[in-house]
């Protein structure tokens, strides 16, 4: 997932984690335990390649998450 980005990007997932991109696969990785499905659609895609390369993507993701002896589903949208 690293090889996905330039050294110095950044990657933005909100309240769930912001910071350079290259940690964000350790911390996806961490994270997943947790998960017993994951379905991520992206939607809408737009990018610019001008002065610099820019983009925006819109997703939805459907998560059943499991804490414990408890489960729950979540359904996030993002952009």
């Amino acid at each position: 997932m690293r090889a996905l980005y330039h050294e110095d990007a950044i990657d933005d997932h909100g309240h769930y984690s912001r910071g350079p991109a290259k940690d964000s696969s350790t911390s996806c990785r961490r994270s997943r335990r947790q998960w017993k499905i994951l379905h991520h659609n992206v939607t809408t895609v737009t990018s610019s390649w001008r002065d610099k390369a820019e983009g925006e993507v819109y997703i939805l993701a459907f998560h059943k998450v499991r804490e414990g002896e408890r489960s729950y589903d979540m359904l996030i949208g993002g952009r």
